[in-house]
């Protein structure tokens, strides 16, 4: 199931390189091209990030990517890797269309931090959205796995999840960086490009619950594995939901960071 779920990202993603620029444009009429476009951009751009860890593979022996530090410092570029490439085009984008204007300073850092979710600094008020809608992503997270317990073998639903790490014999230093990815540094990038850049381009066509659900599935998608797809669905819904609510990424951030935690938990510490 996951070989052919990469197949089907590699796959598309290599068509989305080639096409996507092409259909993203403006002048691009037809609604579902445009959107196909920049879907087809996200997992060129996921394609990328997965070249790079080939790439590295190639140049560095097993043992020592097995290393926490080096697995950590991996993902980080990975998650750089493929956040250029997903901002490069509707920068391209912007540019062009400010092309012969004089642009204020900051100007490129501003549009970067407007697409990605991220134009304005988290408030007290994007706490208490997160505060109270985590019981309710609890609940419905809670009440979908007993549900689908019972009409999915025991085998999927207990599948357990590859987060790249081990989860056992692990250092107090090697918890720690552990923590930074997973907890920091995911959420961090992942909020950034599915529900700020991909969410902000879907956005200017299409209605809220289309692109919420569009880019849920996207993110269940690349997780990989069923069970987990599941669980990353509902909370990339209520993500979203916040996203559109607040017109920011940092609810729904605090919402992935706190759900991670808690795998965290579960996985390296009990």
């Amino acid at each position: 199931m996951e070989t052919i779920i990469a197949w089907i990202i590699i796959s598309v993603g290599l068509a989305g390189g080639i096409f996507g620029p092409i259909l993203t444009r403006k002048k691009t009429k037809l609604v579902a091209w445009y959107v196909v476009g920049w879907v087809g951009w996200f997992f060129f751009a996921t394609v990328s990030s997965m070249f790079v860890l080939a790439f590295i593979n190639l140049i560095i022996d097993e043992k020592t990517l097995s290393g926490t530090t080096i697995t950590t410092v991996i993902d980080a570029l990975m998650y750089l890797t493929m956040f250029g490439f997903m901002i490069w085009l509707p920068w391209r984008r912007w540019k062009t269309g400010e092309k012969g204007k004089s642009l204020k300073k900051g100007a490129t850092r501003k549009f970067i931090l407007k697409i990605s979710g991220l134009d304005r600094r988290p408030t007290l008020d994007d706490v208490k959205k997160f505060a109270s809608f985590f019981p309710l992503y609890f609940v419905t997270n809670l009440a979908v796995s007993i549900v689908l317990a019972l009409l999915v073998s025991k085998e999927i639903m207990e599948q357990e999840q590859n987060v790249g790490f081990s989860t056992t014999g692990n250092t107090p230093l090697s918890l720690i960086l552990i923590f930074l990815c997973l907890v920091v540094l995911a959420p961090l990038f992942e909020e950034m490009l599915i529900r700020g850049v991909l969410f902000s381009k879907l956005r200017e066509k299409l209605k809220f619950w289309p692109v919420a659900l569009l880019t849920a599935s996207i993110f269940a998608l690349i997780h990989g594995q069923f069970n987990v797809g599941v669980m990353t669905f509902i909370l990339a819904l209520y993500a979203a939901f916040l996203r559109e609510k607040t017109g920011a990424i940092w609810s729904g951030m605090m919402l992935h960071m706190m759900q991670n935690l808690i795998a965290f938990v579960v996985l390296f510490l009990t």
